[in-house]
């Protein structure tokens, strides 16, 4: 696969998290995150995140790839108005599309449906879809990603990014399966869906059950998020009484956070 064109990089590698909300927490909707390594990533880009993401970030060559975890609305939605956007703006630089199997069709349904006919190449900036499979990884330059599938209502894949000395991972939506348990082992920084202090019901993660797992997967830091607005409290109420040696957090809209080991 041909070397895409990359932007200069900062001398050290953060997270800024565009959103932390649940879907439909509306003052607060979706979860989504930039990774900043050597790859620049948008990570999940729901229906509410093009607005907040493009005043954060008004460059239309800034990303280098934008990443789907699933197609739930609240983490893919806004991927046709972002990228309308950046056609707009005048982007020319190639745009790389990750996600994990078989998304490709719906992907483009979705962006044919919200702007038909609208991405072909030329006048559209060129899009490549780079598909990552369970029980294996992809390479991107010096950057590796791998994924495996969690327990939620639609096939959710869960992300793991070796870049250099740093490990880091997204759950996107869903409690955690055997794979994704796996895949978390040994991370430098973990982003983990959770909507409530204690399970409700199947397909979303609790803090108590995630607080009990991350003991085992050797995780140095672990950042909570999609909580929903009504168990905020009480998921900050369990994190305080966590006692082991993982760092936790729960992150709020806007915050940034370095990567550097």
């Amino acid at each position: 696969m041909e070397r895409l064109p990359t932007l200069p990089r900062p001398s050290h590698q953060k997270l800024t998290f565009i959103s932390v909300g649940s879907a439909i927490d509306m003052p607060g909707a979706n979860t989504s995150m930039l990774y900043d390594g050597n790859k620049r990533l948008l990570i999940d880009c729901g229906y509410a995140v093009p607005l907040k993401f493009c005043s954060a970030f008004p460059d239309p060559d800034y990303l280098d790839g934008i990443y789907l975890s699933h197609q739930h609305a609240d983490h893919s939605f806004g991927l046709p108005p972002l990228l309308a956007w950046m056609k707009a703006m005048g982007r020319t630089r190639p745009l790389r599309l990750l996600h994990g199997p078989d998304a490709e069709v719906w992907i483009h349904t979705l962006l044919d449906v919200g702007y038909p006919g609208s991405f072909s190449s030329p006048p559209c900036f060129p899009i490549e879809f780079f598909p990552l499979v369970p029980d294996g990884s992809a390479s991107w330059d010096e950057t590796r990603f791998q994924v495996a599938r969690s327990e939620h209502k639609v096939p959710n894949w869960s992300l793991r990014i070796d870049d250099n000395e740093l490990a880091f991972a997204y759950s996107g939506d869903g409690s955690p399966s055997e794979a994704t348990s796996a895949l978390f082992q040994g991370t430098t920084h973990l982003v983990h869906e959770c909507s409530w202090s204690e399970k409700i019901k199947d397909g979303h993660g609790d803090a108590t059950d995630l607080l009990r797992r991350v003991q085992n997967w050797d995780v140095e830091n672990l950042h909570l998020v999609h909580v929903l607005m009504k168990h905020r409290e009480k998921v900050l109420e369990r994190v305080a009484t966590f006692e082991g040696d993982t760092c936790v957090t729960v992150p709020t809209a806007g915050q940034v956070i370095s990567l550097d080991v």
